[in-house]
């Protein structure tokens, strides 16, 4: 990584680039590989710095560990611009995943139950992920089975929008986490 220092009075971070260029290579020979993608071979850094000049371009050094190390005639200017419109693009239409997290209860109501299960339809058609965990307390942990029923019948109504990513852990509180499934 070359770093190129600013005026002590700028503000800004020096500049870094990844790949050595024209003058910041110091190999006496490299494999030159032309601007147009084809392979030159191997000359000196010197001629290849006097052929990048010439056609008004930058030399790169594209694989220093290989032996001679490879370098590219390129517009690395243009080179940076592409690369970071491609990086920002790749970030804009990529999409984090989210873990939406319903909690229930052995002795819920009938109308609870299914607002809670609209709740992780919606999570699931929106492609997030849903955490469903069944909390227990006193009495209720001596029934773990048969409270686990309740669990089990909220995945099978959910089973049309997802399927399981973790299955039931039975624990103090038993979860399980539901993915939407892929269309």
């Amino acid at each position: 990584m070359v770093v190129k220092f600013q005026n002590r009075n700028d503000n800004r971070k020096p500049v870094e680039h990844e790949h050595k260029i024209n003058h910041k290579i110091f190999v006496r020979e490299i494999r030159l590989i032309g601007e147009d993608g084809s392979p030159i071979g191997v000359i000196s850094t010197k001629e290849a710095l006097n052929m990048a000049q010439e056609s008004e371009l930058d030399l790169v050094e594209i694989s220093p560990n290989a032996n001679p190390p490879v370098c590219k005639i390129m517009d690395y200017g243009k080179y940076l611009y592409e690369k970071k419109r491609k990086d920002k693009l790749n970030k804009k239409n990529s999409k984090a995943v989210k873990m939406k997290e319903i909690t229930i209860r052995p002795a819920i109501d009938e109308h609870d139950y299914h607002t809670k299960m609209k709740h992780a339809m919606e999570f699931l058609k929106k492609g997030d992920k849903v955490k469903i965990m069944l909390k227990m307390r006193g009495r209720e942990l001596q029934h773990t089975g048969e409270n686990l029923n309740i669990l089990k019948r909220f995945i099978d109504d959910l089973s049309e929008f997802s399927k399981i990513e973790q299955n039931i852990k039975p624990e103090k509180s038993p979860m399980v986490i539901l993915q939407p499934k892929d269309k």
